[in-house]
């Protein structure tokens, strides 16, 4: 469906740390998006990066990133 959104991933309570690793936390956050996606998506990478509204080279950047390729 056209407005489709990924489901909302639970943020961290920050209230009760005593630090936070934010760079951790967002690639998380990404992994879990791009793994959603792509599985919604079959697979299909193009379907996929359409989704995220991310060019087709801009998810397989993503994908490289994080090793998601395989």
């Amino acid at each position: 469906n056209a407005g489709e959104k990924p489901a909302a991933t639970q943020a961290p309570d920050l209230a009760a740390a005593d630090s936070f690793d934010f760079k951790a936390e967002v690639q998380e956050f990404e992994i879990n998006l791009l793994k959603q996606a792509m599985e919604q998506k079959q697979f299909n990478q193009r379907k996929a990066a359409e989704f995220l509204n991310l060019s087709y080279h801009q998810l397989r950047g993503y994908l490289r990133k994080y090793d998601l390729l395989n």
